[in-house]
């Protein structure tokens, strides 16, 4: 197996098309027919196959994550690790803690580069430091647990989030982000939750910045950002 490379930073000159969409202008030497697995999680790491064409003179492979508005303040390339085995084969290395979301995969190269949009997907994955309690019937029975989102920025006021387990709310007492990561810490009271498995349902908003051309200025307004996520087997009562 060759030796990783560390991909470079995208050459490819990037131009603006409406709201927050991206196109490289070089030629398209390159070409990407189909990226083995296209979902992946953020909690682990990955090696992508990627089989095409033009791939001999590959100089970086990077992703491009997708949003439905111009973030004013995220980094949406990310650089991969790779090796080009053939012309028409190469691999790229996925670290973990990305943030969920749709993935252009990028070939840059000395004759042009390569896209294909919507090439990857990575999930986020949900966590919790208990993941199995016993079943109870007493009225004063709390338990505290708290869930790691990886992949997922939450805002940080705990009312812009709602978790629940099998339809039964918690209450959330706390949010907190690191990178591209959040930690919920929710209360839940268990007296005769049945046993079994337990899903777990979100809910969330968060304010984002975003970046808005104005004539031959650019602007930055806030905007809501939000989404729903299930995750199963969080949670067990035995």
């Amino acid at each position: 197996m060759n030796t990783k490379t560390k991909a470079g930073v995208w050459a490819l000159a990037l131009g603006v098309i409406g709201a927050g969409m991206f196109f490289a202008s070089s030629a398209k030497a390159a070409t990407i027919t189909n990226v083995d697995p296209s979902d992946v999680w953020a909690d682990e790491a990955y090696t992508i196959t990627i089989t095409g064409s033009g791939f001999d003179d590959t100089t970086g492979i990077s992703l491009f994550r997708h949003t439905d508005y111009i973030p004013a303040d995220e980094i949406r390339i990310v650089n991969l690790d790779f090796d080009v085995f053939t012309d028409s084969h190469a691999e790229a290395y996925i670290p973990t803690g990305l943030r969920a979301g749709w993935y252009d995969l990028w070939i840059d190269g000395n004759d042009g580069g390569g896209e294909l949009e919507n090439a990857v997907w990575i999930g986020s994955t949900a966590l919790s430091n208990i993941s199995e309690l016993n079943y109870t019937t007493s009225k004063k029975a709390k338990r505290t647990l708290s869930i790691e989102f990886e992949g997922l920025v939450l805002g940080k006021n705990k009312k812009w989030t709602t978790i629940k387990f099998n339809g039964r709310k918690a209450n959330v007492k706390r949010v907190s982000t690191s990178g591209n990561n959040s930690t919920v810490v929710v209360q839940i009271k268990p007296r005769k939750w049945g046993r079994g498995s337990y899903e777990l349902s979100l809910r969330w908003k968060n304010k984002v910045r975003e970046e808005i051309e104005s004539g031959d200025d650019v602007i930055y307004r806030n905007r809501w950002d939000s989404g729903t996520a299930t995750y199963p087997d969080v949670l067990e009562i035995i």
